[in-house]
């Protein structure tokens, strides 16, 4: 019956267009990442992305302003805390997700102690309180705070912006 079909918008049709949907979130989330790795110096070991606008840029996913992205040239990882953690593990698919214990800063360090990263590029909004405590928690880890990071991403959303721009432009002409 009509009531057994549930809402509109259920059924093969709807799994399809979502299915979709997700695939090309997970083609532009890793597209992105990709980019910004590719942006970076060659010899960049690790990247820390906590400012909002950047981690919504690289993985897609809306956590306001809670979450570290740690991203090393091989591997990056998702740190986000209970609220988000089951969302966050079904739709984020271009780093791994990682429950954050405490402020996250001890799962950091762990992480760059496991890929032998001794340099950690920061945004350059970073705040000095937030400098403090990211230096208090990765003792002989040379923290680089130059504009590296913030022109990198800066970089990715331009071309990004740039190339949807010639699209509408050849669209409408």
């Amino acid at each position: 019956t009509k009531a057994d079909a549930g809402p509109p918008g259920n059924g093969a049709a709807a799994s399809a267009r979502d299915s979709n949907t997700k695939k090309e979130r997970v083609g532009i989330a890793m597209d992105r990442m990709e980019k910004l790795v590719r942006k970076l110096p060659v010899d960049f070991t690790a990247a820390l992305v906590t400012g909002e606008v950047g981690r919504y840029y690289l993985l897609r996913f809306d956590s306001g302003d809670a979450g570290t992205l740690l991203i090393f040239p091989e591997k990056s990882y998702f740190i986000i805390d209970s609220r988000y953690i089951e969302v966050a593990r079904r739709d984020v698919t271009n780093a791994e997700v990682v429950l954050q214990e405490g402020d996250g800063l001890s799962q950091v360090a762990s992480l760059m102690a496991k890929h032998g990263a001794r340099r950690l590029l920061l945004e350059s909004t970073a705040t000095l309180g937030q400098y403090a405590q990211v230096h208090a928690a990765l003792p002989g880890v040379e923290l680089d705070t130059t504009d590296t990071l913030t022109h990198a991403l800066e970089a990715c959303r331009r071309a990004e912006d740039s190339s949807i721009a010639l699209d509408k432009l050849a669209f409408y002409e």
